[in-house]
């Protein structure tokens, strides 16, 4: 799809903005699913970022200088579970599964604690 007014649109509609400023001891909260036991709305907090420069993500080679965060969650029976959360990629497709749009949402800003 071309750039447009209905690509910006559809773009717009995305559960996440395609760019994210985060910083240690931050509060998240999952928009999608990664595991049964880390579900869309599970919320955690960012201990640190860790270098994920040539991590391969969702069949992707990283070759770029890339961070990603390290976040604990507190799972319902209490026990903490600690992952680094790889990039998420968000298609809107047709019925025939042609990708309209798409975007990598990654880590823009990092913010230091001090």
């Amino acid at each position: 799809m071309k750039d447009g007014p209905q690509r910006r649109k559809i773009l717009k509609d995305f559960p996440a903005p395609e760019v994210v400023t985060l910083r240690e001891g931050a509060q998240v909260m999952l928009t999608k699913n990664l595991s049964e036991k880390l579900v869309n709305g599970s919320i955690g907090r960012i201990l640190c970022f860790v270098d994920t420069t040539h991590c391969d993500f969702q069949g992707q080679l990283v070759n770029e200088e890339r961070m990603a965060p390290f976040v604990e969650f507190t799972l319902r029976n209490g026990r903490r579970l600690q992952v680094i959360i790889s990039p998420a990629m968000w298609t809107r497709a047709t019925l025939a599964n042609h990708v309209l749009v798409s975007r990598l949402q990654v880590c823009g800003e990092i913010s230091c604690s001090e």
